[in-house]
C-alpha cells in the first residue's frame, strides 16, 4: 500500500515545492569592516528601539531607507572624539 501511496505524493508536492522558490527573496549580504558606514537602501518598515531620553528605549518601526548606519564600537569612538 505504501508503495502506491509514496509516488502520486512525491509527485504531487513536487509543483508546490517549485512554486515556493518563485516568491522567495533572495538577499546578498556584504561583511563590512568595522568603522565603515552603510547608506540603508532597503524600503521595509524595521523594528526599531528609540532612546526615551530616561535612560531607556521604547520600541517603534521606521522607514530607514537613505539613512546611513555605523556600528556601536565606531559611534563610541566618534562621541569620545568629540567630546575632547
Amino acid at each position: 500500500m505504501l508503495r502506491r501511496i509514496l509516488p502520486p505524493l512525491i509527485l504531487s508536492c513536487l509543483p508546490v515545492l517549485n512554486g515556493c522558490s518563485r516568491w522567495a527573496v533572495d538577499r546578498e549580504i556584504v561583511w563590512a569592516q568595522m568603522g565603515t558606514p552603510a547608506r540603508i537602501v532597503d524600503e521595509r518598515p524595521v523594528r526599531v528601539l528609540v532612546p526615551d531620553g530616561k535612560g531607556g528605549f521604547l520600541p517603534g518601526t521606521a522607514r530607514l531607507q537613505g539613512m546611513v548606519a555605523l556600528d556601536e564600537p565606531t559611534l563610541e569612538y566618534y562621541r569620545r572624539i568629540d567630546g575632547k
